[in-house]
């Protein structure tokens, strides 16, 4: 018979093997160890004990369901996501996408009347959401809060993710007419990866009081998000059936001195070409930069030569090098988005600016 009384065991009459729970971690026989909510006791043979002279006693936390590592994790590539989603947003400029139309991109997605909810950037709400999350699962690998509790958190936090992300999926297939948007798309499979491996932590009797959180929580929501953009205008700017934008254009102006000169020659003489379309300003400031007379030298791909309309597609020489985004410049082989100052194109180019 062995009977536990604040982790103090007394052993009667002969016993092979038995185990017993300890529910009492500060014991001082448990100090020095990990804090799960339970431990197990293994008490060994009694003849064992007796040529010792004290029982033998070994404290193996029981096993944790819940994957925290791989929470963290994933909560954490969703918070830098979400982070350069924000800075973009706050700050301006251009997030890096696949190539597409104009008004059909990612970053028409995040320019749309759906960006922000009661004047808020999405993006930067996700990043608190991520966050959090990610910071929890942290908490749970060092083991510094009870696990019960920590579980419903993360419970509640990932059904709000993944009715968040499941809305927002509604309104880039239906409201957003069939926009790409891969940020949106990632953010949903991080979501959903989240919830599932939170589902690890509970059981069948979990079940009733599982259902409830979710319900409440997936309905506050939807609620939300509904009333946000219950006054949202039109989806996105420009994105009509009839659209149709002829491939002209923009003048440069600027003038190119001798150093630009000289790069776009060097450029030219290792095979280096940009790739843009007609309609990026990001193409166009980067023509800016060079100068009309080194653009003349450099070899510039239209990925859009016979204009914009619905349903069209980019020139064979931009989806054979897989141009994600404009502009693109590709250098020795390496690609690089995104526009680049005089010094990033030397640098790739293995140019001296000081010639």
């Amino acid at each position: 018979m062995a009977h536990c009384s604040s982790c103090s065991m007394e052993l009667r009459g002969r016993i092979s093997s038995t185990s017993i729970l300890c529910k009492n971690p500060s014991a001082p026989w448990c100090r020095g160890q990990a804090r799960p909510k339970y431990f197990r006791i293994q008490a060994s043979n009694l003849a064992t004990e007796r040529k010792s002279g004290s029982p033998s006693v070994s404290i193996q936390p029981e096993p944790r369901k819940i994957p925290y590592g791989l929470i963290t994790s994933l909560s954490g590539l969703g918070a830098i996501e979400t982070a350069y989603l924000s800075w973009i947003k706050i700050f301006g400029g251009s997030a890096i996408c696949p190539a597409s139309g104009p008004g059909h991109g990612c970053n028409d997605v995040l320019n749309s009347a759906y960006s922000t909810l009661f004047g808020t950037p999405l993006s930067l709400i996700g990043f608190v959401a991520y966050s959090s999350i990610s910071l929890l699962g942290f908490s749970m690998i060092q083991s510094l809060f009870p696990e019960d509790d920590v579980r419903w958190l993360l419970l509640g936090g990932t059904t709000a993710l993944v009715s968040a992300s499941s809305y927002f999926l509604y309104l880039l297939t239906f409201k957003l007419e069939n926009a790409s948007c891969a940020y949106c798309v990632a953010s949903v499979l991080l979501s959903f990866g989240l919830f599932i491996s939170t589902l690890k932590g509970f059981k069948w009797k979990d079940v009733p009081r599982m259902a409830g959180l979710q319900l409440v929580v997936g309905a506050a929501v939807i609620f939300t998000l509904s009333t946000g953009f219950a006054a949202a205008g039109p989806a996105l700017a420009g994105s009509s059936e009839d659209i149709d934008l002829p491939p002209i254009e923009p003048e440069v102006t600027t003038s190119s001195d001798a150093t630009k000169m000289a790069l776009a020659k060097h450029l030219k003489s290792i095979g280096a070409k940009m790739y843009g379309a007609f309609w990026c300003s990001h193409c166009h400031e980067q023509k800016q930069e060079l100068g009309k007379e080194a653009m003349k030298i450099l070899e510039y791909v239209e990925c859009f030569p016979d204009g914009y309309r619905k349903n069209v597609k980019t020139a064979k020489a931009c989806e054979a090098a897989k141009i994600e985004g404009f502009p693109t410049w590709i250098i020795k082989g390496e690609k690089y988005s995104g526009e680049l100052s005089l010094e990033e194109l030397a640098d790739a180019a293995g140019f001296s600016l000081e010639k």
